[in-house]
């Protein structure tokens, strides 16, 4: 229980009133889901009702990463929606006209296209609603390297820090070999 320093979670769904938005912790705007409180830290406890679902939803962007990699030698693909759509919980946190705009069934052509035999991509983020779509992507900027490693200092950072997170010329790297392979490109073996 709390303040022996063990964590104790209990929770209770009521299934009519969750939509499945993923937002499990004491945020929910349904009120659907009661969890015990927690204690030693187990939980980010976020400053807005959406911040653990914003949370939530990188962690399944790196897990469709994941997927496609392991997934390539079979033929599957796998790739995240982005659903920019009107639920109870944005209803929440936005003005009812743009919740309107947002229709669930405007995410709906894109869901059918990336489970449809003619999608050939893999790996993309993509992104619908109200007519809009997009891909999005993480991307690394070339960065800057340093000659010495080992006689870098927060004043080096300091003074590098436009080079350093200049986004022009930025890559998107299918796998973590990749983008290690762009960090160590500069190191000379003897």
């Amino acid at each position: 229980g709390p303040g022996n320093g063990r964590v104790s979670r209990t929770f209770r769904v009521e299934m009519t009133a969750c939509e499945g938005c993923g937002v499990c912790v004491d945020y929910c705007a349904e009120n659907a889901i009661e969890f015990a409180p927690a204690v030693c830290g187990q939980w980010f406890v976020s400053e807005t009702r959406c911040g653990p679902m914003v949370h939530a939803k990188l962690g399944i962007a790196g897990m469709m990463n994941s997927a496609k990699l392991e997934g390539a030698k079979y033929n599957i693909k796998a790739n995240t929606l982005v659903p920019v759509a009107g639920t109870r919980l944005t209803a929440t946190v936005m003005p009812p006209q743009v919740v309107e705009k947002l229709k669930p069934e405007f995410v709906s052509p894109l869901a059918a296209y990336l489970v449809s035999e003619d999608c050939q991509l893999s790996g993309a983020m993509m992104v619908a609603g109200a007519g809009y779509f997009s891909r999005a992507a993480v991307v690394e900027g070339p960065g800057y390297f340093f000659d010495e490693p080992e006689k870098v200092t927060p004043d080096d950072i300091a003074a590098k820090l436009a080079e350093i997170t200049n986004l022009e010329g930025a890559a998107e790297y299918d796998s973590a070999p990749a983008q290690t392979g762009h960090a160590l490109s500069h190191i000379k073996l003897d």
